[in-house]
Parts: structure tokens; C-alpha cells; sequence
């Protein structure tokens, strides 16, 4: 379960994992150590999964969700005004 503070996504992101009966998880688990530290760690009947959650600025795009974690969409239209962040690797 989550215990640190999170950003809107890792909210919404922990709605959708308990939609679907997820509850088994760490958030930002400290003992994981890649070379970017993931923002969670969820346990499965089929294993582990390690999940790194994405916020944008979506100028309203979603706010017909009303606090739901996924709608339907068309997919070029939900992520155009993020496209160019999602495609351009960051710089170091």
C-alpha cells in the first residue's frame, strides 16, 4: 500500500490498481535499486511488476474521468498535447 506522498497519476494509478483488485504493492520501495528508482512495485499471482507512473499536463483533456482512473478515448486524441514529451528522450 501507498505511504509516501504522491502526484495526481500515482493517485489515479492506485484507483485503477484497486479497480481490479490490486492491493499487494509498495510505493517508491526503497530496498528496489535500478539505475531509476521506479515509483511501484506490484505483486501478482504471476510475479512482480515494476511501475514507473507519468504525469502531464493535459490542459482539461481528462477531467471528464470525474476521479475514474481509465475512460475511453481516442488514443491520438488523448495523447497529443504529450506527444512530444512521451517521443523526445530527456536530456542528461
Amino acid at each position: 500500500m501507498s505511504t509516501s506522498e504522491q502526484n495526481r497519476g500515482e493517485t489515479l494509478f492506485e484507483q485503477y490498481l484497486a479497480q481490479r483488485g490490486y492491493s499487494d504493492y509498495e510505493h517508491h520501495p526503497d530496498w528496489l535499486n535500478p539505475p531509476k528508482k521506479p515509483d511501484y512495485l506490484i505483486r501478482t499471482a504471476f510475479g512482480e511488476v515494476v511501475v514507473e507512473v507519468k504525469s502531464f499536463q493535459t490542459w482539461g483533456l481528462l477531467a471528464d474521468l470525474k476521479g475514474e482512473p481509465s475512460a475511453m478515448q481516442s488514443l491520438t486524441e488523448t495523447l497529443e498535447p504529450v506527444r512530444e514529451a512521451i517521443s523526445t528522450p530527456p536530456s542528461n
